[in-house]
């Protein structure tokens, strides 16, 4: 039943409302019109069917005679009798004397009883005129008129009435019909209207206005905030529409790029042919106001024919450092960078002993720095037998150990060649960026450490049944606020720049099935724990 219940759209509440209220608020006025006036023309012609018979009747020698005599002949009542039957518009006749007596009436029982009502008091005075009164048999519309003898003496009066019940009935039957009227103007109107709403309904494929203009709005967000150029052209190479992205590139305004022909602009990108063909080419490579751009182009296909071709415009600089954070280069490029520093730092202070004439404390030096590394080194290639996380966290720990934060990896870690649960690549993006992460974190925080140094523990572990990853910091820690945005791309308290490592952690764990959780306190620190436990497919 459910099914089968008709459904109104707002689209058609609202052409329902355009489509019925004018024409309810005319039909109100011309109803309201049109029964005054029929109203007025009713009474009128009833007030005039009145006064007809009134005067008819006070003309008449045989009426004027049975008032004098007190008594009306039969055949003057039965003429009397006969004008109600024949008159519908008529209820009541009454004859009275200057003394009020009726000396006929219709209802035979009223005969010889005095007048009733209250307004023939102008009759007396032997004046015409119109009333509405309460007689005997309810309200009526009453005509008086005078009746006078042979000799010009006023005997009595007559008066016709009609009682308005009757006229009630009769206006009530105007205002139906008026009404019965607009009721069927009103229905094409709305079936108009249901008709109408469902045309325009399928021409917007089901959508209301107010839901295509949400749609509209929320689509320009996310076409401006894309980072690649989008640049829409008609079959003929008029520019359609261009994002924020685009127009940057061009070093130009939306405004002024739109019915721009495309051979004509400054960027002559080749669409013709993919206009031309319907298929997809490039990509290719351009240099345009300092942006390398590495740009393609897609046909724009209506019912499978082409009606114009859209420019994607890649900044290959930004797809290089996204694809240098993603891999984890950046991290190995850090991991070099910091290893050198340190080394020449060392370097140094072997060549001011040298020059000092200290050649054995310089040896000394050598054989306690040598030991270290090696320390260092070997345990931590014993821990983690895959080599190139095992370098990664030594540049991580010189790094720290630039910064003033120590490093440590726990001794319960172990890391096999190969990871069964990540492969290297995602690895390294995930420890790269979460201990980058918290070096970032205590390096930007230092004026609160007075006492105590930053410290970063690592614990990497992986067995037959699963993969843990944990980093802990003495970091300022995340307010709680920001707690529930970390790992959204592009959120960042550090400036530009950043924002995406934690990102690419998240969907690198999502995408393995994996667990992250992160445990931090104001003042206290960051925990974030990693969890892997279903296998990689090999390949």
């Amino acid at each position: 039943m459910e099914k089968n219940k008709l459904i109104i759209s707002p689209l058609q509440r609202r052409l329902l409302l355009l489509a019925i209220l004018p024409v309810l608020m005319t039909a109100i006025v011309l109803t309201i019109g049109a029964a005054s006036v029929s109203l007025n023309t009713s009474q009128s012609m009833l007030e005039n069917q009145l006064k007809t018979v009134a005067f008819m009747l006070s003309s008449d020698g045989n009426v004027a005679e049975g008032l004098t005599r007190g008594k009306m002949a039969d055949a003057t009542s039965a003429y009397l009798d006969s004008i109600l039957t024949d008159n519908n518009s008529i209820d009541i006749i009454s004859i009275a004397n200057m003394q009020g007596i009726r000396v006929y009436h219709n209802n035979k029982d009223m005969i010889g009883q005095h007048f009733v009502g209250g307004d023939e008091n102008r009759a007396y005075q032997g004046e015409s005129y119109a009333s509405t009164a309460t007689g005997t048999m309810g309200l009526q519309m009453r005509y008086f008129v005078p009746i006078m003898d042979h000799e010009g003496e006023q005997i009595g009066f007559v008066m016709a009435s009609s009682l308005i019940s009757r006229v009630q009935a009769q206006e009530r039957h105007i205002i139906r019909t008026l009404v019965s009227l607009v009721m069927v103007l009103l229905v094409p109107c709305i079936v108009l209207a249901i008709g109408s709403a469902d045309r325009i309904r399928k021409v917007l494929m089901g959508y209301e206005p107010e839901q295509i203009a949400q749609i509209l709005a929320e689509r320009e967000d996310v076409f401006e905030s894309l980072d690649e150029g989008l640049l829409a052209v008609d079959v003929e190479g008029n520019v359609l529409l261009s994002n924020a992205a685009a127009c940057r590139f061009l070093d130009n305004d939306a405004q002024s790029l739109r019915g721009e022909k495309i051979k004509q602009s400054v960027l002559k990108l080749p669409l013709e042919q993919t206009i031309r063909t319907g298929k997809e080419s490039g990509p290719d490579e351009i240099t345009l106001h300092g942006f390398h751009l590495i740009c393609e182009y897609l046909p724009i296909l209506s019912k499978d024919k082409c009606i114009g071709a859209v420019a994607v415009l890649h900044d290959e600089t930004r797809m290089q450092e996204l694809a240098k954070e993603l891999t984890g280069v950046n991290h190995f490029i850090e991991s070099l960078r910091a290893n050198q520093h340190e080394f020449m730092n060392k370097l140094h202070v072997i060549l001011g002993l040298l020059q000092v004439g200290e050649v054995d404390a310089a040896k000394d030096y050598i054989t306690r720095l040598s030991d270290h590394e090696n320390g260092v080194s070997q345990g931590i290639v014993r821990q983690i037998e895959n080599r190139t996380v095992a370098a990664m966290l030594l540049g991580k720990m010189a790094h720290g150990h630039e910064l003033g934060i120590e490093i440590n990896l726990s001794p319960n870690s172990y890391l096999p060649h190969h990871s069964a649960f990540l492969s290297t690549d995602s690895l390294i993006t995930v420890l790269g960026n979460t201990i980058e992460n918290s070096i970032e974190a205590i390096d930007s925080a230092r004026l609160s450490f007075e006492e105590e140094d930053g410290q970063i523990d690592v614990m990497i572990h992986e067995d037959t049944q699963a993969l843990m990853v944990t980093v802990d910091d003495n970091g300022p820690g995340i307010p709680e606020s920001q707690l529930n945005r970390i790992f959204v791309r592009g959120f960042t308290t550090k400036g530009s720049g950043h924002g995406n490592g934690l990102a690419a952690v998240q969907r690198i764990i999502r995408d393995a099935d994996g667990e992250i959780t992160v445990d931090s306190h104001e003042g206290e620190g960051t925990s974030i724990s990693i969890f892997l436990r279903k296998r990689r497919e090999r390949r």
